[in-house]
C-alpha cells in the first residue's frame, strides 16, 4: 500500500512531496524533490530524472512499470550506464515524452542491425560491437555533440581505401567550421536551414545541435526542427547515404535530404522550402571555360537565389574564388552584388582542410537585397585561429582557439574594434578581390623572417593552384580561361 501525505504536513519543513510505502511490513519513505524548470543538461540521464520527477514518480514506481529493479533506474539517472535504445522507447512511453530525449546515438547505433559488409569489417578487426562504435567516435552522449562522426569516419575510410574524393572536389568540412557557421549566422530555433551540397550532413548536424540547444525542453520546437527545418541536396549517392544515416541516427525521421543535383533545381521552387539560412561547402576546382556552372561562385549564386528574402548565408570556398580572375567568375560576382549583399569575407587557417592544399575563406551574404554601393563590408584575416597541425594526428584545437574564436565573433558583430591587420572595413566592387589581403595596407617594414614567410606562402599557393589546373592565375598556360 502507498499513502501520500498531504502537502500541508510537509510544507514549511521540506516544501516537498512525501510518499509513504509499506513494503514487506516495513514503512518506506520517499521524498520527491520538486523538479527544476528544465533538465540540468540535454543528457539522457538528466532528462530521465527530470521527466520522472515531473510525473511525480519515484524510482521504484517507474521501475515497477518497466519491470526492472529500482537500482537500474538510479544507475541510468546517475549516468553510470547508457540507457539502451529499447529501454528508452519503453521509458518514453511511460513518461509520455519524446523517446530521443532518453537515448544518445551510441545507444541507437548499438541497436541498429549491421549490413553484412559492415559486420565483416568489424569482425575482421576483431572488435566487439561496442568497441567498434567507440573506434569510429560514437561514445555515450554522442547525440549532444555537433561532431559529424559519420563523416569523419567516411573521410578516414576514403584515405585507407585508396581514394580521397578530391577528384570530385569533395572536401569535408571540419566540425569547428560547421559550429562557426552557426555562430556567424546567429542561428535561431525558428530558422529553416538549407545545405545544397550537404556531403555527409556536417552543416545540418551542427545546425540541428545549435537549434536544439536553444529550444531546450520545448517539445514542439524540437520536433519541428528535426522534421521540418533541415533541408539538403547531395549529388553523390554514397555521400547521400551517409548524410541520411547521420540524420536518422539523430532521430530525424524525415531528414528532407534529396539525392539530386542542386544546380538543376529551379531556385523559385527551392524557395518554397522557406530557407532563412544557407550553409555550403561546394565542390572545389571543378569549373572550366567549357563548364562554368561548376565554378564555386556558380554554386554561391544559385544558393542565394534559392533562399528567402533577407536570408543569411555562409559559404566556405577556395581563396581563388574571391579573386574572380576568369570572365565567367567576374560575371558571377557582378550578378551576386546585383541581387544580393556581401557582408564580409573571413580568410581561414591555411591548414583548415589539412592535407588537401586549399586555402579557404568564409564569405557571408544576405539574400535578395541588392548590394548598396556605400555598403561597408568586413574583411578579416583569421588565419591564426588557434588550430595547429600535429604529427600523425592532423589539425587539432590549440589552447588559444576558443579565445580567438570569441574575438572573431566580437569583431564580426561589432562588439569590439580590431586593428586593420585583423579586420579591414571597406566598400567593395565586383572587380575587387574580396579578400583581406586586397584591402589591407601594411605600413610596417617587414623583417627578413616575414619576407621569407610571405614568399613561402605564395609559392605554396601557386603550386596548389597549378595542381588544380589553375595556372592561368599566374599567366602560365590555360590562357583561354583568363579574362581578355
Amino acid at each position: 500500500m502507498e499513502l501520500q501525505v498531504p502537502h500541508r504536513i510537509c510544507n514549511g519543513i521540506f516544501n516537498h512531496t512525501l510518499l509513504c510505502e509499506f513494503h514487506q511490513g516495513k514503512l518506506l519513505l520517499h521524498l520527491t524533490i520538486p523538479f527544476e524548470e528544465k533538465p540540468k543538461t540535454n543528457l539522457p540521464s538528466d532528462n530521465l530524472k527530470y521527466y520522472r520527477q515531473r510525473k511525480q514518480m519515484t524510482t521504484r514506481q517507474l521501475a515497477e512499470k518497466m519491470d526492472i529493479v529500482p537500482s537500474t533506474v538510479v544507475m541510468y539517472e546517475n549516468g553510470k550506464h547508457p540507457i539502451p535504445y529499447n529501454v528508452a522507447i519503453k521509458l518514453a512511453d511511460v513518461l509520455e515524452i519524446e523517446a530521443s530525449l532518453l537515448y544518445d546515438d551510441f545507444s541507437r547505433f548499438l541497436s541498429v542491425p549491421y549490413t553484412e559488409a559492415l559486420k565483416s569489417v568489424r569482425t575482421a578487426l576483431g572488435l566487439s560491437q561496442k568497441a567498434f562504435a567507440e573506434r569510429i567516435g560514437l561514445v555515450p552522449s554522442y547525440r549532444s555533440s555537433s561532431e559529424d562522426f559519420i563523416g569523419r569516419f567516411y573521410g578516414e575510410f576514403m584515405r585507407y581505401s585508396g581514394g580521397d574524393g578530391q577528384t570530385l572536389g569533395i572536401v569535408l568540412t571540419p566540425r569547428h567550421i560547421c559550429d562557426l557557421f552557426c555562430d556567424l549566422l546567429n542561428i535561431q530555433t525558428t530558422d529553416i536551414v538549407l545545405d545544397p551540397c550537404c556531403g555527409t550532413a556536417g552543416f545540418l548536424v551542427a545546425a540541428m545541435h545549435h537549434m536544439l540547444e536553444k529550444a531546450g525542453t520545448d517539445q514542439n520546437k524540437r520536433k519541428n526542427i528535426k522534421k521540418k527545418q533541415l533541408h539538403g541536396f547531395e549529388l553523390q549517392s554514397n555521400m547521400f547515404a551517409i548524410a541520411a544515416t547521420n540524420m536518422i541516427l539523430r532521430d530525424d525521421g524525415n531528414s528532407n535530404i534529396k539525392c539530386e543535383d542542386f544546380l538543376r533545381q529551379n531556385p523559385a521552387q527551392v524557395q518554397l522550402k522557406g530557407a532563412t539560412v544557407g550553409m555550403m561547402n561546394p565542390p572545389y576546382s571543378q569549373g572550366t571555360k567549357s563548364d562554368p556552372s561548376q565554378y564555386e561562385l556558380s554554386f554561391v549564386e544559385h544558393l542565394l537565389d534559392s533562399l528567402t528574402e533577407g536570408a543569411r548565408a555562409a559559404v566556405i570556398v577556395p581563396q581563388s574564388s574571391m579573386t574572380g580572375k576568369t570572365k565567367d567568375e567576374q560575371t558571377f560576382k557582378e550578378n551576386i552584388l546585383k541581387h544580393h549583399t556581401l557582408e564580409g569575407v573571413i580568410t581561414c587557417n591555411t591548414d583548415t582542410f589539412y592535407g588537401v592544399g586549399t586555402n579557404p575563406v568564409i564569405a557571408i551574404f544576405t539574400a535578395h537585397e541588392p548590394h548598396p554601393e556605400d555598403k561597408v563590408c568586413k574583411f578579416i584575416d583569421f588565419r591564426d585561429d588557434g588550430y595547429e597541425v600535429r604529427a600523425h594526428i592532423g589539425l587539432v584545437e590549440g589552447d588559444s582557439a576558443k579565445d580567438k574564436r570569441q574575438h572573431l565573433l566580437d569583431v564580426w558583430f561589432g562588439r569590439t574594434e580590431a586593428a586593420s591587420k585583423f579586420c579591414v572595413e571597406s566598400t567593395v566592387k565586383a572587380e575587387d578581390e574580396w579578400l583581406h589581403s586586397f584591402f589591407y595596407f601594411n605600413d610596417e617594414i617587414p623583417a627578413d623572417a616575414d619576407f621569407e614567410k610571405a614568399i613561402g606562402d605564395y609559392l605554396t599557393f601557386e603550386f596548389s593552384m597549378i595542381m588544380q589546373n589553375r595556372e592561368y592565375l599566374f599567366g602560365q598556360g590555360g590562357e583561354e580561361n583568363a579574362e581578355p
